[in-house]
């Protein structure tokens, strides 16, 4: 193409405050015609000065500006402003002159846009950039070899650039070991880790040099693969000392790889040792501790860090927070809570993330008005608050029934110019539905399609279950057709609508919505089956799960589960058994849930048979956890059955299934009262506890407490009381309830009115407490009558 010679002195460059008469080159230029391709268009113009500008020309322009790359690269692109198409000889040219200034940024720009545009053969461009009369020194090809396989990286053309490595090993030229840092990791990154591993030995074979931070990505390769062994070795084999870098990427691999024990003593070796650790290091043991759910180790991480004097940063507290918030259990959150406080303490606040974190947790627990507290004080401090925070907080004010105070925080976005997205007008249509305000969910709706918020699956889920629950049932059909319209699709708003009726108390129209959709799933019987465990309709739920069972259907686990458990919550433990015959048999792994509650329910009734048969089966599928077997030997120790209680102890601990303190705590209540041997079996458990590392706890302590003021033995539980507050645990209204029983029993008056005062001073203490107190001097009358009787009986 050719463009007006008058455009390109006039309008395109003043590079010189002269027409360019003559061009100059900074060496010789030869293009080959399988290299540069020519433009041979004749002019059109009818001004004689319009003659063909051709890539020659704009070779020889390119070339004139080799001192001044700024002015040649700007002149480089108003011609392909002006429509110019650059040939090979073009892009030759100005790539040569941005090697020589080692201008990396525009090389790669350069290059990625001609991978974009796909304008020229790359492989006829390497020719022509690469003639050794153009270049002195290999250094100049170096630049341009990797400014390319940068560009091919960026753009995700990773075997491209891999393939790109061996253009210039021919000549013995190996890329600059960023370059190769670089294009190993992202290979790692992509996934092909065998491929960056056999780039790496390739690149030694041609002397490669390798840096710590190589050390490091082959190191990463070796875990990402999960050849520990191998990069151990690799480690051990470093002639030069690791960085801390490289040191960190071990630990880190270790505990990706399930293997957090050993990096944290791998991590304290080193501490010793006085090698220097990056706070990362902790961060990944922490989370890796967290991953293995192993809670009490990332404990055992964050209290070694303050013993070393390190102060946990921002990402250390988020992995352990983050970590424990998994949880979801009330229990985790108090730890977490804690830890909070705890850093506050020392001055180092959470980051958002975090904080979002712990709100969430408290929101799936239920703690919406601690939310709403929380929320409310961060706020107040002046903190930012993101879009995620914003959210999170009106769901806890809808969830609490303060939509009008959700609408407050909701406007407050807008006026702050916050951009509000599909999920805070659906969490605030939310709000509208449980209030039984469909209507304005409906404004909402309407609202957010003006503004081009489009609404997704959840948003009308929200908005169908509204309408189930309300009644209003015309206007589902109408977010049907919306659905429709945008392409969504409906599965699981049927659901929705089905399970939504049924709570809404209209059973009989969502039997009819299901007989009359035409294709029918299991996820849609599975929302019937919940909507009837909702209204207490268990009978017809067994029934329709029995029905699906015999045409070898199952509903999915979540359902069998809701229904399951219901089941044994109205004591229906016969029909619940059947229930877990028909997952067995229909070849699907029943939950270890379901094996818990199974026999939980058939422990507390004591069948203990059928707990047993239970028990054996999940042995034949896998095995039990440390909590099922906590289960059976309660069951066996309440039904006077010790020994079978303790045999199952032992089978525990051959299986490497630890006992925990409710387990131990379990069988010391269990054992039968016998003097001495009760004594000698109390002193052999607790000294096993303790070479388990297995810390006592309140409940531990009132157990036992309990156990011996019902054996009237009560100067023994005294003793553990003592030794309860010696340890450090704070005695609670029932441990001094039960120890006041105990000596009441006893007519010890004296200690009775002392352990009530000191209850009392703590701020403990009700109208149980009394009630109780008048019961124990009952049982007193009785247990002295009991005692006259005895030497008559003999």
């Amino acid at each position: 193409m050719w463009v007006p010679k008058r455009i390109i002195l006039f309008n395109v460059i003043k590079i010189k405050k002269q027409h360019f008469l003559k061009f100059s080159r900074p060496f010789t230029y030869s293009a080959s015609p399988a290299a540069v391709a020519t433009t041979t268009t004749t002019s059109s113009s009818d001004d004689d000065e319009d003659r063909r500008f051709d890539s020659y020309k704009a070779v020889d322009l390119l070339y004139s500006l080799r001192n001044e790359p700024n002015r040649a690269l700007s002149f480089f692109r108003h011609l392909t402003n002006q429509g110019f198409q650059h040939d090979v000889s073009t892009y030759a040219a100005i790539i040569k002159i941005l090697c020589i200034w080692n201008d990396n940024f525009a090389l790669v720009s350069m290059f990625s846009d001609i991978i974009a545009r796909n304008t020229v053969e790359i492989d006829d461009l390497w020719q022509a950039i690469t003639e050794e009369q153009n270049y002195p020194t290999p250094s100049s090809i170096r630049v341009a070899h990797d400014a390319l396989i940068k560009s091919y990286a960026n753009v995700g053309m990773l075997v491209e650039a891999y393939n790109a490595l061996f253009l210039t090993s021919r000549r013995g030229c190996v890329p600059d070991v960023w370059t190769c840092n670089y294009l190993m990791n992202r290979l790692i990154c992509d996934g092909k880790v065998d491929m960056s591993l056999t780039l790496y030995r390739q690149l030694e074979s041609w002397g490669f040099q390798p840096d710590m931070y190589t050390h490091s990505i082959v190191l990463k390769a070796y875990f990402k693969k999960g050849c520990v062994e191998d990069a151990i070795n690799y480690f051990d084999e470093l002639v030069t000392l690791p960085d801390a870098f490289c040191r960190s990427t071990v630990i880190e691999g270790l505990c990706t790889n399930q293997e957090s024990g050993m990096g944290f003593q791998i991590l304290q070796r080193w501490r010793e040792e006085n090698f220097p650790i990056l706070i990362y290091a902790y961060t990944a043991v922490i989370r890796g501790f967290c991953h293995e759910k192993r809670f009490d180790m990332a404990e055992k991480v964050i209290l070694y860090m303050e013993e070393q004097g390190i102060i946990p940063d921002e990402d250390c507290c988020s992995a352990f927070i983050n970590g424990y918030c998994k949880v979801g259990t009330l229990e985790a959150l108090i730890k977490v809570l804690d830890f909070q406080d705890n850093m506050l303490s020392k001055g180092l606040e959470l980051n958002l993330k975090s904080f979002s974190c712990i709100l969430q947790c408290m929101s799936r627990l239920g703690m919406y008005r601690d939310v709403v507290n929380k929320f409310n004080e961060f706020k107040s401090q002046g903190r930012v608050i993101d879009k995620v925070l914003y959210n999170i907080g009106i769901g806890a004010l809808c969830n609490i029934g303060k939509v009008d105070e959700a609408l407050v925080i909701f406007d407050d976005m807008k006026a702050k110019e916050i951009k509000l997205d599909v999920m805070h007008y659906t969490t605030l249509m939310n709000g509208y539905c449980l209030r039984g305000e469909v209507l304005k969910a409906r404004e909402l709706l309407e609202e957010m399609e003006k503004i081009g918020v489009e609404p997704d699956t959840v948003t009308y889920n929200i908005l169908a279950r509204g309408y189930s629950i309300s009644g209003q049932t015309s206007d589902l059909h109408h977010i049907l057709d919306c659905m429709e319209k945008r392409g969504l699709e409906p599965d699981e708003v049927h659901n929705t609508i089905i399970e939504g009726l049924c709570v809404g108390g209209r059973v009989k129209e969502a039997e009819k919505f299901l007989d009359d959709l035409k294709k029918k799933s299991l996820d849609n019987y599975a929302a019937l089956i919940n909507g009837y465990c909702e209204k207490n309709h268990l009978k017809d739920a067994y029934k329709l799960f029995d029905r699906l069972a015999e045409e070898r259907k199952l509903v999915k686990k979540s359902s069998c589960h809701n229904l399951f458990k219901n089941l044994l919550r109205i004591g229906d433990n016969d029909k619940a058994k059947e229930m877990f015959k028909h997952i067995l048999c229909l070849g699907t792994e029943c939950p270890t849930m379901m094996y818990r509650e199974l026999i939980l329910a058939f422990c507390r009734d004591r069948d203990m048979n059928m707990a047993r048969d239970c028990f054996d089966d999940l042995l034949l599928r896998g095995t039990p956890d440390v909590y099922i077997y906590t289960i059976m030997i309660d069951g066996y120790c309440k039904k006077n059955c010790f020994q079978e209680a303790y045999r199952l102890f032992e089978d525990m601990k051959t299986k490497n299934i630890y006992p925990d303190v409710v387990t131990y705590t379990v069988l010391l209540h269990g054992y039968p009262t016998d003097g001495n041997k009760e004594k000698i079996f109390e002193d052999d458990i607790c000294k096993e506890m303790r070479e388990l590392g297995v810390s006592t706890d309140l409940k531990y302590y009132t157990v036992l407490i309990d156990k011996h003021c019902r054996t009237h033995n009560v100067d023994k539980a005294i003793r553990l009381f003592n030794l309860m507050i010696e340890s450090g645990l704070e005695a609670d209204v029932v441990t001094y309830t039960i120890l006041m029983f105990g000596c009441k029993i006893m007519g010890d008056e004296e200690k009775t009115k002392s352990f009530l005062d000191e209850m009392l001073s703590k701020g403990m203490g009700d109208a149980c407490t009394s009630s109780i107190l008048e019961h124990a001097t009952n049982k007193r009358c009785q247990y002295r009558k009991q005692r006259r009787s005895l030497p008559a009986a003999g």
